[in-house]
């Protein structure tokens, strides 16, 4: 099975109604991470590698979330 799929699984309900999941699963197919990281980031956790990083670029220019604090 594909990664993504396996992680879609498991992901909560939460996910499932968020008006954003298909820019969640775009970002996440285009940054080779799971839809669950760029939901998690899109609310807050902390970006660790650079891939994070430029998943919450695009998730600020989109104007999903505003620019953070400590934004490397």
């Amino acid at each position: 099975k594909c990664l993504y799929l396996q992680k879609i699984n498991i992901m909560s309900k939460s996910f499932w109604s968020s008006s954003h999941k298909m820019l969640y699963l775009y970002l996440a197919i285009r940054y080779r991470v799971t839809p669950a990281r760029v939901y998690k980031l899109a609310h807050g956790k902390n970006p660790r590698t650079h891939k994070d990083k430029e998943v919450v670029r695009k998730l600020v220019d989109k104007g999903i979330v505003y620019r953070r604090r400590r934004e490397d």
